[in-house]
């Protein structure tokens, strides 16, 4: 199968969506969302043409499961989880692919200042289970295994049990963000 690659990169303005600027929403949903589909829109023709391939999307665990302080994120990141069920159902006939990748924290620039206090994995951790969870045919990893647990959960309770359950841990998580980092320094130029 062949295997095409590109630069993963995402914005995340760690802000509650009354905070953000429109144009601070627009520049996280064409980063984290829109660029994934330009891509794909690009590389399908030949890839179906081929009849062969696989087409990764690299979301979040932030769009499967509420609680970040992040909601143009999480809408974005949301998008790339759903765009691979709607593109292996219209193309089940093919022998192409399709995975969506959702990490919890990668050790990124992105949550740069954060590091000590999230438990983070690698790039290289995410790149190579993204690859193996592609062979396999699987249409969702979550890594880590923890954040499979927490979807679960999050699918299977209503959603005031589950709010009611992380919404310290939450709080916890956000008021970490506000006091340590430093990532957000790379976007005060978006207005």
């Amino acid at each position: 199968k062949q295997w095409y690659q590109r630069r993963v990169r995402g914005v995340l303005f760690w802000r509650q969506l009354t905070q953000l600027t429109l144009s601070q929403i627009q520049h996280a949903v064409t980063v984290n969302l829109i660029s994934n589909l330009w891509l794909i829109k690009e590389f399908l023709p030949d890839m179906l043409h081929q009849d062969r391939g696989f087409v990764i999307n690299v979301a979040s665990t932030a769009g499967l499961i509420p609680g970040m302080r992040a909601t143009d994120y999480a809408v974005a990141k949301a998008g790339c989880v759903h765009t691979i069920p709607q593109l292996a159902h219209l193309h089940c006939d093919s022998n192409l692919n399709f995975t969506a990748v959702c990490p919890g924290f990668v050790q990124t620039k992105m949550i740069h200042g954060l590091e000590g206090f999230l438990k983070c994995i690698s790039p290289e951790e995410v790149a190579s289970a993204a690859i193996r969870a592609a062979q396999e045919g699987r249409e969702v990893l979550v890594l880590p295994m923890k954040w499979w647990y927490y979807w679960q959960r999050y699918r299977c309770i209503p959603a005031r049990v589950f709010r009611a359950i992380t919404a310290s841990a939450s709080n916890v998580i956000g008021q970490i963000v506000q006091e340590h980092y430093v990532g957000q320094e790379m976007h005060k130029k978006i207005q």
